[in-house]
């Protein structure tokens, strides 16, 4: 399938600095492969994944817009069998992260890595499953 979409999923950097992350479910395991950093001037994510042998894989291409360059703070985030990428930047994000972070039941709260709004993003998605016991 990657082959097929070979062209769609390379990603240029255009001047900036981008990292990418993997997340795939291998023989029951939830798995990753990060790199937070990577210098090539085009990042082919088909050419990353094609050794991987997975039902469902997850990619993510990351232009840092909120969270240093950092292995915590590169997509997708993983909580036991769950995996979450985000595009985009939560607006106002500095004014609410506390509030957020705060907000996350203590189980969830210590999980958290890294300093990204996805990140966080993910976690508050995952207490919203938990207080609906849909988990």
């Amino acid at each position: 399938m990657l082959e097929l979409e070979r062209d769609a999923l390379k990603v240029a950097a255009r001047g900036t600095t981008l990292g990418w992350g993997i997340g795939f479910y291998q023989a029951g395991e939830v798995l990753l492969r990060r790199r937070p950093i990577d210098e090539r001037p085009e990042i082919d994510v088909a050419s990353i994944a094609k050794d991987l042998r997975a039902d469902v894989l997850l990619g993510h291409v990351r232009a840092a817009t909120v969270g240093n360059l950092r292995t915590e703070n590169t997509h997708p985030f993983r909580y036991r069998q769950w995996l979450f990428a985000h595009t985009g930047t939560i607006d106002k994000f500095p004014r609410v992260s506390e509030r957020l972070g705060e907000s996350l039941p203590e189980f969830l709260r210590r999980n958290v890595r890294g300093e990204t709004d996805s990140e966080l993003l993910f976690h508050l998605f995952l207490s919203f499953l938990h207080d609906a016991a849909t988990w």
